[in-house]
């Protein structure tokens, strides 16, 4: 075998559905979703014996099914025995031709046993990637109590979409600050930032010395929703006139920017880095 060009022109038909599948599971996940559109394939009772799925995109090993805008379809569930609980569980069959190659899925209801304790039905859940002609992916568990259907569950997720992500994102913990600096540096105050959004904090210090700085001096101190849980160390270059020489410090836990070489006079500095806090 060899490396092949899917999004590509090659003269003839050539992508194929395991392709897409392969591309559909790698952004979403292999396991079993409903995607967040349309009604989202929810499920309601519409009698003692028949479960409606409403419209939506179901995934699974990266290959979807869907019930287009406004469709549905009912599915009959076997009638329950008075006093007695069952478990019975609607499943999205798959299934493919040994001979012809050719596939479909449909929904399908795997009947539990009945008793005193409701049990879950086992599907036969295969790994159609793997070559599997037949799979039960799960979908709804209907919990039937006597002659009424009295739970419908869902057993598949739904993954979040880009907006989501952005949005969770913009809901962070954000913080942005400047950095307070020493009388011996002076700053940059548009590259003189420390910002902190959960849990990482991302700091930039760009500094001209304004007199020699020791190793052991202290140049800048964080505020203290950037305090990290840890001395978190950098190294980076001072540049003096032509001159380049070594700068090694720490942030310490109290927030300390503490520098361990020399810095000589007139001395350009940037010191940046990002960390995980706990604080």
């Amino acid at each position: 075998m060899a490396l092949e060009l899917v999004t590509g022109y090659w003269g003839m038909e050539h992508v194929t559905a395991e392709q897409d599948a392969d591309l559909n599971a790698g952004i979403i996940g292999s396991g079993n979703y409903v995607l967040n559109i349309g009604e989202k394939m929810r499920a309601e009772a519409v009698s003692a014996n028949q479960v409606r799925i409403f419209d939506g995109v179901f995934m699974a090993y990266g290959r979807q099914c869907i019930l287009g805008d406004g469709e549905y379809e009912d599915i009959t569930i076997e009638n329950g025995t008075p006093g007695l609980l069952r478990n019975d569980m609607i499943v999205v069959k798959y299934k493919k031709d040994e001979e012809s190659g050719k596939e479909n899925a449909t929904f399908a209801v795997l009947k539990g046993e009945t008793g005193s304790v409701a049990k879950d039905p086992v599907p036969n859940k295969q790994d159609i990637r793997s070559g599997a002609f037949e799979s039960e992916v799960p979908m709804y568990r209907v919990k039937i109590n006597g002659l009424a259907i009295e739970k419908i569950e869902p057993l598949y997720s739904i993954p979040m979409t880009n907006d989501d992500l952005s949005n969770r994102v913009s809901e962070l913990d954000y913080k942005r600050s400047i950095i307070s600096t020493e009388s011996s540096v002076e700053v940059n105050s548009n590259h003189n930032v420390v910002s902190r959004s959960g849990k990482i904090v991302y700091y930039k210090l760009q500094l001209t010395t304004k007199k020699e700085i020791k190793s052991g001096d202290k140049i800048a101190q964080f505020p203290n929703f950037a305090f990290p849980s840890e001395s978190v160390p950098f190294f980076t270059i001072a540049l003096a006139g032509s001159r380049l020489s070594r700068v090694v410090g720490n942030v310490r836990i109290t927030g300390e920017v503490i520098v361990y070489d020399t810095i000589p006079l007139n001395a350009n500095v940037v010191i940046s880095g990002t960390y995980i806090t706990n604080n």
